[in-house]
């Protein structure tokens, strides 16, 4: 089968960095709080929102590094919000912020949506 005029073949390296993504915030939780326990389903659902993008990315094939920038961009502001409303929420003991864990649900699709965007404005050059 010959590929046709524009495909690409998907990053390996992007696939594997993908992947590893998932593991990530259930790794990250098990060095700050102990083992996971049972909260390891919530950890892969973490993982899984986090490495969306980024699997998008290798599986468009993206070589061009402004995709990549602007997805790891804007995952850095998402969950760097997260970081800050939970540590706001323990400081201040105001109890979960449950808007922010809508917005983390809608971040996957945002950054994708971005990354998007992105791959198509670096195809027209």
């Amino acid at each position: 089968m010959t590929a046709g005029k524009g495909s690409r073949e998907p990053s390996r390296i992007g696939c594997i960095i993908a992947l590893a993504l998932i593991l990530v915030p259930g790794i990250v939780s098990s060095v700050l709080r102990g083992p996971v326990g049972e909260d390891w389903p919530f950890a892969i659902l973490y993982g899984v929102l986090l490495a969306v993008p980024f699997g998008y990315l290798a599986l468009e094939g993206a070589r061009n590094w402004m995709p990549w920038i602007v997805a790891i961009a804007l995952t850095a502001c998402f969950w760097g919000a997260l970081i800050g409303s939970s540590i706001f929420s323990a400081r201040h003991h105001t109890g979960v912020y449950f808007g922010m864990g809508l917005v983390m649900l809608a971040s996957p699709i945002i950054v994708t949506f971005s990354a998007w965007a992105a791959v198509r404005s670096t195809k027209d050059r």
